[in-house]
C-alpha cells in the first residue's frame, strides 16, 4: 500500500506538515517496542486509544502575547487541525485542563465545537466524532461533545451536579488553607505573583485565598519553594477521615489547589477513558514531575493503568524515570509533532477502506489545514 506522504498526485502535505510528521516518525522509533506497539496498534483501530492533554504550555504557548489561543480564530501553534482530525478519524481527544470553565470555554471549547461543527455541517465524518471532551477541573465543569458536534447537555449534567463540593467538606478545606497560609500573610513576597482568574490576569504581593462555587478553593501566590510545606500543613489541619477526599496539590506555577479527590487529573483521565471505552490513553502534559511527596499536576496519570504519558516539560531533567512516561521535546511543538504522527498514520490506515473512505479522509485533512490544494495528475 503507498503510504499518504508519498502520494501527491491526489493530495500533498504541506511543508509544515510534513516536518513535523518526519518529527514525530523519529520520536515514536525512539520509544521502547511495547510503546510504539500501543501507538501503531492505537492508528491500525486494533488498539481502541484515546488521546488527552493538559491545556496551557502543552496545547498553547505561555508567552502573554500569544495567549489568544483558539480564542478570536487564533491559534499560533495550529494544533486544532492534528488534534481534531484525530478525534474525526476514531481516536478520541479529550482536553483536561485545571483552569477556569471561563477561560477554558473561552480559549477551547467554544473554537473546537466550531471546529467540529464546520466539518461535519460539510459532509459525514468517518463513523462521525468518535469523543471530545473539555474538562475544566478549577470549577467541576466538563464539556461533553456527542457525534454530531452538539454538545451533550444531559451527561454534562449528571457530571458536572457529581462534582459539587458538599457545604460541610468547603468549609473544612478553607478553614484548614486558612490555617496553613496565615504565617505567610505576615511578610509581602518580594515580587508580585501574576493570578488568572477566567480571562483577566493580575499581580499580588501576598497569598490570596479565593473560593470558587464551593468546588475549588485555590491558594494563590505563594513562592514554589515553599508549598510542599504549605501542602503538609493543610492536610495536617484536614480530619484524617477527611484527607482522602480531597486533592491538594500544586497548580500552575504558584498556587496550590485543593478540590474534591474526583476533581484530580487522573480521575478526569479515568472518566473520559470510561466515555469512550478506551484501552489505552495517550496523554500529554507539562507538569510531570516528582519532588519528594509532592507531584505535578500531570504526573498523576502515571497512576492511571494503560496510560502512557507524554511529558512535554521544558526541562528534560525534572521528568521523573517512571515506565509511563517519556519526555517528547519542550511545549506544544513536541505535542504537535506526535498528534500529526498519529492523524497521518490513522489516515494511512483509513485510505485502505476504499474511495468513499479516501475521500472523505483526505477532505478531512484538507480542512483540518494539513494539506496544501489538492493536486491534479
Amino acid at each position: 500500500m503507498t503510504h499518504i506522504t508519498q502520494m501527491t498526485r491526489h493530495i500533498e502535505l504541506s511543508p509544515r506538515i510534513r516536518l513535523a510528521y518526519s518529527r514525530g516518525t523519529e520520536l515514536v522509533r525512539s520509544l521502547p517496542h511495547n510503546q510504539r506497539d500501543l501507538l501503531t496498534g492505537a492508528t491500525s483501530g486494533k488498539v481502541k486509544a484515546c488521546i488527552g492533554a493538559d491545556f496551557d504550555k502543552t496545547l498553547v504557548p505561555t508567552d502573554e502575547n500569544k495567549r489568544q489561543f483558539f480564542f478570536l480564530g487564533e491559534d499560533p501553534t495550529r494544533i486544532l487541525g492534528p488534534l481534531g482530525a484525530n478525534a474525526f478519524m476514531g481516536l478520541p481527544a479529550g482536553v483536561i485542563s485545571g483552569n477556569t470553565i471561563e477561560y477554558v470555554n473561552a480559549r477551547c471549547a467554544e473554537p473546537i465545537q466550531a471546529f467540529m461543527l464546520g466539518f461535519t455541517r460539510k459532509q459525514t465524518a468517518i463513523g462521525g466524532i468518535a469523543s471530545s471532551a473539555i474538562y475544566a477541573l478549577n470549577g467541576g465543569h466538563i464539556t461533553l461533545y456527542d457525534q454530531s458536534g452538539a454538545e451533550n447537555w444531559t451527561a454534562m449534567e449528571k457530571y458536572n451536579t457529581e462534582q459539587r463540593m458538599p457545604e460541610p467538606l468547603a468549609e473544612e478545606l478553607s478553614s484548614a488553607m486558612q490555617k496553613a497560609v496565615r504565617p505567610f500573610l505576615k511578610t509581602p513576597l518580594l515580587e508580585p505573583i501574576p493570578i488568572r482568574s477566567g480571562l483577566t490576569t493580575s499581580y499580588v504581593f501576598s497569598p490570596v485565598l479565593q473560593s470558587r462555587a464551593g468546588v475549588q478553593i485555590c491558594l494563590i501566590g505563594v513562592p514554589s519553594e515553599e508549598r510542599g510545606a504549605i501542602i503538609d500543613a493543610i492536610k495536617a489541619n484536614i480530619a484524617p477521615e477527611n484527607v482522602q477526599k480531597f486533592c491538594i496539590q500544586p497548580g500552575g506555577e504558584y498556587s496550590i489547589d485543593g478540590s474534591l479527590s474526583t476533581l484530580e487529573k487522573r480521575s478526569a483521565g479515568l472518566d473520559f477513558m470510561k466515555r469512550t471505552g478506551s484501552e489505552h490513553m495517550f496523554y500529554f502534559g507539562d507538569a510531570v514531575y516528582k519532588r519528594g511527596d509532592m507531584e505535578g499536576n500531570d504526573y498523576s496519570m502515571v497512576h492511571n493503568p494503560n496510560t502512557t504519558v507524554f511529558a512535554v516539560n521544558p526541562n528534560r531533567e525534572e521528568v521523573p524515570e517512571h515506565e509511563s512516561v517519556f519526555w517528547i521535546g519542550p511545549g506544544p511543538e513536541a505535542t504537535f509533532n506526535l498528534l500529526t504522527w498519529l492523524a497521518i498514520e490513522r489516515a494511512n490506515h483509513l485510505i485502505s477502506n476504499g474511495e468513499e473512505s479516501s475521500t472523505t479522509t483526505w477532505s478531512l485533512l484538507k480542512y483540518a489545514g494539513m494539506t496544501q490544494e489538492q493536486v491534479t495528475s
